[in-house]
């Protein structure tokens, strides 16, 4: 993203490949990634799924369902707002 983000203007936190050095990227990117991925599966989808979609581990999974706006857990499920 960041070769790509207007010279100047800061990168929102979250949204770097690399936000806290650990190699992983921020949780609002890999948040907004998870909404995508499992609004486009067409069902419901899980945590445990996510995770291995994902390649990251199921607390991470949980984590970034947790961070974003319009997703929340119902139990392992996956939920969206407005759904």
């Amino acid at each position: 993203m960041s070769e790509n983000w207007p010279k100047g203007l800061p990168i929102p936190d979250g949204e770097e490949w690399d936000h806290e050095g650990d190699g992983m990227p921020g949780l609002t990117l890999l948040a907004n990634a998870v909404q995508v991925w499992s609004c486009l599966q067409n069902r419901q989808t899980t945590v445990q799924e996510c995770a291995a979609a994902f390649n990251i581990d199921e607390d991470q999974a949980r984590k970034a369902v947790q961070g974003h706006y319009w997703m929340y857990l119902n139990g392992d499920n996956i939920e969206h707002e407005g759904e």
